[in-house]
């Protein structure tokens, strides 16, 4: 539990995920569900990194870098 009421940030996001697989063996994590709130470059690398799936909602209408141009997030998303 996170000793504060407002969202997390991202080291703090880390240091959780970290002491819990420190205590139950985080190799073993088939994947990690969160909420939008759960958003940002540096913990998705994170998560990335240490090979650990991840579904995180997200809002509908975000923008995403095509290639000199953006597109809707929802664009490249399966269904």
């Amino acid at each position: 539990m996170l000793d504060h009421q407002e969202n997390s940030h991202t080291l703090a996001r880390i240091s959780l995920l970290n002491q819990f697989k420190e205590i139950f063996w985080g190799d073993k994590i088939l994947s990690f569900s969160a909420d939008r709130e759960f958003v940002g470059k540096d913990w998705i690398t994170y998560l990335c990194d240490h090979k650990i799936p991840f579904f995180i909602r997200i809002k509908d209408n975000p923008l995403a870098n095509f290639g000199t141009s953006k597109k809707p997030l929802k664009d490249f998303l399966l269904t």
